[in-house]
């Protein structure tokens, strides 16, 4: 079974062309063969003239050339691959590694206190100032 961690999506593909099981398509600036065995469920796009979603195992998006090595793994949003460094341990950057998932949200969890903090400190001098 695979986990959320080794899928990838990509957005908005367009299949140009079929040639037995292998498609064509345009994925962001990259012209590709994917072999529809490789296409994972979820995959929105199945002949010529298709447009949607492709989701394929990490490995293969990464042998096809639609994932570089050096960056980071992940995907955004908007289909197009993170162009952020993958740490050294990683696969990911810091703002996608699955391991990391708990370090994000504690520095977050960081951030807002912080902020509110200083929201509070500067009500509190606005007071005693008379504003």
């Amino acid at each position: 079974m695979i986990d959320g961690s080794d899928r990838v999506e990509f957005a908005n593909v367009e299949v140009i062309n079929q040639r037995g099981f292998v498609l064509t398509c345009r994925v962001g600036d990259h012209v590709v063969g994917v072999p529809e065995l490789r296409m994972l469920l979820g995959t929105k796009i199945h002949r010529t003239g298709d447009r949607g979603r492709l989701v394929l195992r990490r490995d293969a998006a990464v042998n096809l050339g639609l994932l570089d090595r050096s960056r980071c793994e992940s995907v955004r949003s908007n289909g197009e691959p993170c162009q952020a460094d993958r740490r050294a341990d990683s696969g990911f950057c810091w703002s996608h590694d699955p391991a990391l998932a708990g370090a994000r949200a504690a520095a977050q969890a960081r951030a807002v206190t912080g902020a509110r903090e200083g929201m509070m400190r500067r009500q509190e001098l606005g007071k005693r100032s008379g504003h």
